[in-house]
């Protein structure tokens, strides 16, 4: 039941593997039994799973986690990302003062979140979000930053989000010549 399907603006996708991309991009996606992204595009969380999955340059693929934390698995039998190419779910993951790593908002300059460790300090109370989850083999969304509530603080302001999460389970090759960032 594979066939080649185009993607415009928007469309969503849904055939054999139930892929769900949605394309924000005026370029099209292009989806066959050798799956090659090469406009920006948007993974839900959930999993998905491919024969051959490429993303090619100029394509920006974002990792969307969902509201409990959980990102995104790609299972394959060969994955590529080539070079130019970029999986980001760089603060995409719990939004600031959120998540089960984040610090209520502090009096003085806010406080960093956990995840596979203890969060930065707090300027006012010594405290960082709390750990959670696996350092080496994190499969959850970072929590968010905390705030500064008072304005003469210097740093006043939200705290930012914190990274989704990916996780590849590949049974052959994978080449990773792009980027990864699924930073906070």
């Amino acid at each position: 039941m594979w066939r080649r399907s185009v993607v415009e603006r928007g469309t969503l996708v849904a055939f054999a593997v139930a892929l769900y991309i949605i394309c924000v991009s005026s370029a099209p996606c292009l989806v066959d039994p050798v799956t090659t992204i090469t406009a920006n595009c948007d993974f839900s969380a959930g999993q998905y799973t491919y024969d051959v999955l490429v993303i090619r340059s100029p394509a920006v693929v974002r990792i969307l986690s969902n509201s409990s934390g959980g990102g995104v698995t790609i299972f394959a039998n060969s994955f590529t990302l080539a070079a130019g190419a970029k999986m980001d779910g760089a603060g995409l993951g719990f939004g600031n003062n959120s998540g089960p790593g984040a610090l209520a908002a502090v009096r003085y300059g806010g406080a960093g979140a956990g995840h596979g460790g203890e969060g930065g300090v707090s300027y006012d109370t010594g405290l960082g979000g709390r750990a959670y989850g696996s350092f080496t083999e994190p499969t959850t969304s970072g929590s968010g930053g905390s705030a500064a509530v008072y304005s003469n603080c210097a740093q006043y302001g939200n705290g930012g989000g914190g990274g989704s999460a990916v996780r590849f389970v590949v049974s052959g090759s994978a080449n990773v010549s792009g980027t990864i960032d699924m930073s906070g």
